[in-house]
């Protein structure tokens, strides 16, 4: 068995390719559904990574991740988004939004925003 160089592409033959490319939307929707759970498994690294990002005042970048976050039903980021449409330094204000996910929120019994909306 030769090494091969890793700077050369693998390549494979008629067969096993089309075994592959009959499969690649099964694939691909696997691998988007274990993305989706690798992502809510480590929530708690994406929401710190969203602060670190936050941190640095690039709030487009973090406003995406929250965003990506938040589709996936992680209060956290969905927290956070309402805390950056309340703030208007930040991204577009739009308050009828932040009060809409904070209730959205404190429905689903989610502390901070409880606490939030009731001023404490």
């Amino acid at each position: 068995m030769t090494k091969q160089n890793s700077n050369e592409a693998i390549s494979f033959s008629e067969p096993l390719s089309s075994l592959f490319s009959d499969k690649s939307s099964e694939i691909s929707s696997l691998t988007v559904e274990l993305q989706k759970e690798f992502i809510i498994n480590h929530r708690g690294c994406f929401v710190t990574l969203a602060h670190s990002i936050l941190e640095t005042e690039d709030y487009k970048n973090a406003y995406e991740l929250l965003s990506k976050l938040h589709e996936l039903d992680i209060p956290e980021a969905t927290y956070l988004m309402s805390m950056m449409h309340l703030n208007d330094d930040v991204i577009e204000q739009d308050i009828d939004l932040a009060v809409d996910m904070l209730i959205e929120l404190a429905d689903s019994g989610y502390e901070p925003a409880i606490e939030l909306l009731e001023g404490e």
